[in-house]
């Protein structure tokens, strides 16, 4: 793999596919996470994972070794995602996700999404 990979949960989503383009067109090696079918976008190498489970987190991992994350996989069903009792599972792996990308030598992240704080509402990290 080239030194600039990039990994790219939520690939698929709204945020997520926005960026694929500009990242491959700037020389990243693209890997892109998604739990459902792929974008047909060139020249990105697609990988369906479930991020919610800790053994494919580090399978994906050991399989991409990427230099930089984007993560923009959330839970975002509307009109349900700001409250729901998912974004605690989803802050938990996304914790989990980061440790592992660092214990690996990942070198940046950037992280997407909402998280609830101690009150029960949602905010932007």
């Amino acid at each position: 793999m080239s030194a600039e990979t990039v990994l790219i949960t939520g690939a698929s989503g709204f945020m997520g596919r926005q960026i694929l383009r500009p990242l491959r067109d700037l020389g990243y090696e693209v890997h892109c996470v998604s739990h459902g079918a792929p974008c047909d976008i060139p020249d990105v190498q697609w990988h369906i994972c479930d991020l919610l489970d800790a053994v494919a987190i580090d399978g994906l991992l050991v399989r991409t070794r990427p230099s930089h994350l984007l993560h923009c996989a959330w839970y975002t069903e509307h009109g349900k995602f700001w409250m729901s009792e998912e974004n605690d599972a989803w802050l938990e792996a996304s914790t989990y996700l980061f440790r592992g990308f660092v214990a690996q030598g990942g070198q940046r992240i950037l992280g997407i999404g909402p998280a609830r704080n101690t009150t029960g509402n949602a905010k932007m990290r």
